[in-house]
């Protein structure tokens, strides 16, 4: 495993503007799907705290995909932070199910959304990958 450490840049912002970073990492390609990692970074404007930000981002996915089926979910601590973690599946809109495994972690004030995908058929043999590379991924 080779480590990767972002950002690799510094800017300054004006007033008014934000860091809402998203950072995707693929992995194996598997039955045409692209297994991939996608970390984001959102500014909680109504303070909700991190399970009911995760409840609202869940609401909005539950509608708009079909066929959305919840397999776990929990509130949990993720790097010493609080977090929410769900498993969920849904029919991607082209006749394939995707599984997805996201974490909702709390820090200074922002919500990092962690979800990372796989074909359904493909899921459990890249969890190991998804749960190593959550294991050596440090919150700064």
């Amino acid at each position: 495993m080779s480590a990767r450490y972002y950002p690799h840049f510094t800017l300054d912002l004006p007033a008014g503007w934000s860091d809402e970073t998203v950072a995707t990492f693929v992995g194996k390609r598997v039955n045409n799907f692209q297994t991939n990692i996608v970390i984001s970074r959102v500014i909680q404007g109504e303070r909700l705290g991190v399970e009911r930000h995760a409840q609202k981002q869940l609401d909005l996915i539950r509608g708009a995909l079909a066929d959305y089926e919840v397999h776990e979910e929990a509130s949990i601590t993720f790097s010493g932070e609080r977090a929410y973690r769900v498993v969920h599946s849904f029919d991607s809109g082209d006749g394939r199910k995707v599984k997805q495994l996201q974490l909702y972690v709390e820090k200074d004030g922002h919500v990092l959304s962690i979800t990372c995908s796989a074909e359904m058929a493909a899921f459990a043999g890249q969890l190991p990958d998804f749960e190593s590379i959550l294991g050596g991924l440090e919150l700064s």
